[in-house]
């Protein structure tokens, strides 16, 4: 390290504990996960997948028959075990827990999500919401205030996106109305649409800057830059010039035309449901266990898979398997994948996000859901939520939670990643790192969130190496998704990368399309 980087080091770290040092470290509840990443196990998988040695498959014998097979127990494989109409079932993940990247943790009573965290309002006709209401969810979710998503822009916040004094931030919300409703760009595009293929392939080769300054004839504000990219970098691990315009106006025009509904615990709630739901209906639902190879074979589908505890193989046949997991797994387990639907899988590309978890002895005083960041570079966060914002008055707590949300708008923060957790001291040094920068950014916000820095007690980190699909300019009509996602034999796919966008939605969405591709879907979601 260099004189010079190693001063400004310091003096960061310095700053940091500055703010932490004010803290009662004895403050009860106890933190388990304090100094230490979570999410993403990538020695693990990396360990596994990467080093595949077939030998040892040949000797096994089967161990059981299955109807279906679910590899991946994240939100796509769980919704597609429980939308299915068979009976013999078994999931298999990889992770100690379900979940996927829709996980949580909990400090004391309080459950805060270490990854995706909310849902937005279907349309009466999505037949997703079938599912919903199946699942008893749509009683159970938490209506999000319309003030409750505030925004810092400059040095000051707005409870609402209008009271930015700009004109074309003023105007935004009416911009956006021409997408929504009828002509509402759903995903995967159909030509029933009554949005045109000229329209489509119009809006999908372009971002939605370049549509804006056509629409506008004129150069964009900076506030309205300064959202958009904003808005790219939370909702996708994104720049707003590289989106698809038609991917980017799927999630935006909701925010001015639905409503947003969360869960204790974000949408590891939905997990802990389905997994509830399953375990009723006798599936088997196994973690710790990798999945190494997915083969036709005899009109059934032969699976091996890895007891990582007892490190021993397990050799099972299902009349189907879907696939959860994304493709860049997928494309390195399923054998005799033809040669164009490999080429798709491999166009595919995945974005890195962190959510750390601040956490804090008194409850900020301010009442908030979401707090998006509109002037920070791509090192800081998009946007901060408040945990317990679903938990009923009478039952919070003092004590409560900041879930900040960093995506890395670039190719390169994988690789950055895995060279800077290349060592148990290195990953030590890379988490400091993190918790000063979070700890120093955070502390700019605390005035007018309304709680202090000597409020915070600790803060854990998450970690996710290839969690969002980037849904680039031009790969919807080029039909990327869909041909990586075709079936092979009795093997499905279903993923959000189905899709072509990182959301709960789109994760249901998949599954329901998935299971009705593999005859299984229950009718009732039909």
């Amino acid at each position: 390290m260099k004189r010079k980087e190693f001063i400004q080091s310091s003096a960061l770290a310095i700053a940091s504990a500055s703010i932490l040092s004010k803290c009662n470290f004895n403050f009860q509840p106890n933190n388990e996960y304090s100094g230490k990443f979570t999410g993403d196990n990538f020695a693990t998988a990396h360990k596994h997948l990467w080093n595949i040695d077939e030998k040892e498959f040949k000797s096994l014998k089967i161990d059981s028959e299955f109807d279906l097979i679910v590899v991946g127990g994240g939100l796509s494989g769980l919704s597609s075990a429980y939308m299915s109409d068979v009976e013999k079932i078994l999931v298999l993940e990889q992770a100690k827990e379900f979940g996927g990247n829709a996980k949580s943790q909990e400090w004391g009573d309080l459950r805060y999500a270490i990854g995706s965290a909310y849902f937005t309002q279907l349309d009466e006709s999505d037949p997703v919401l079938k599912f919903y209401k199946d699942m008893g969810m749509d009683k159970l979710w938490t209506k999000i205030g319309d003030k409750d998503e505030v925004y810092f822009h400059g040095d000051k916040m707005f409870r609402k996106l209008t009271e930015i004094d700009d004109p074309q931030m003023k105007l935004l919300p009416e911009k956006m109305k021409k997408y929504s409703g009828n002509r509402f760009p759903y995903l995967p595009y159909s030509k029933k649409l009554s949005i045109s293929e000229q329209e489509f392939q119009y809006l999908d080769n372009n971002s939605l800057i370049d549509v804006l300054k056509k629409d506008y004839n004129s150069n964009l504000s900076p506030a309205l830059l300064s959202y958009l990219e904003t808005y790219a970098r939370a909702s996708f691990g994104s720049t707003a010039s590289e989106m698809s315009a038609y991917a980017f106006l799927n999630f935006i025009s909701p925010e001015f035309e639905s409503h947003i509904y969360c869960f204790q615990g974000g949408n590891n709630f939905t997990v802990r449901l389905l997994m509830e739901k399953l375990l009723a209906r006798k599936s088997i639902l196994k973690t710790s266990n990798i999945v190494l190879s997915v083969q036709n074979k005899n009109n059934l589908v032969e699976v091996i898979s890895l007891d990582l505890p007892t490190h021993s193989l397990k050799k099972y046949t299902a009349k189907k398997v879907i696939l959860g997991s994304q493709k860049f797994v997928a494309k390195r387990i399923v054998k005799d994948i033809p040669k164009p639907q490999l080429e798709a899988m491999n166009e595919m590309k995945y974005r890195t996000y962190f959510v750390a978890n601040i956490l804090l002895k008194n409850r900020p005083k301010q009442v908030w859901y979401d707090a998006y960041f509109l002037n920070t570079g791509d090192g800081f966060a998009s946007d901060a939520v408040l945990a317990d914002y679903a938990t009923p008055e009478q039952k919070r707590k003092n004590y409560s939670a900041l879930s900040v949300y960093m995506p890395y708008a670039m190719d390169s923060k994988r690789a950055e990643v895995l060279s800077k957790s290349s060592t148990p001291e290195a990953e030590k040094n890379y988490f400091a790192e993190v918790k000063n920068l979070i700890a120093n950014e955070i502390a700019k916000y605390s005035e007018k969130l309304e709680f202090k820095t000597s409020d915070i007690y600790d803060i854990n980190i998450t970690r996710w190496g290839h969690a969002l699909i980037l849904a680039s300019k031009g790969q919807f009509s080029r039909n990327i998704f869909t041909n990586a996602s075709t079936p092979i034999g009795n093997i499905y796919f279903a993923n959000q990368d189905k899709i072509g966008v990182p959301c709960v939605e789109a994760a249901f969405t998949a599954s329901m399309m998935t299971s009705a591709e593999a005859g299984i879907l229950n009718k009732k979601f039909q």
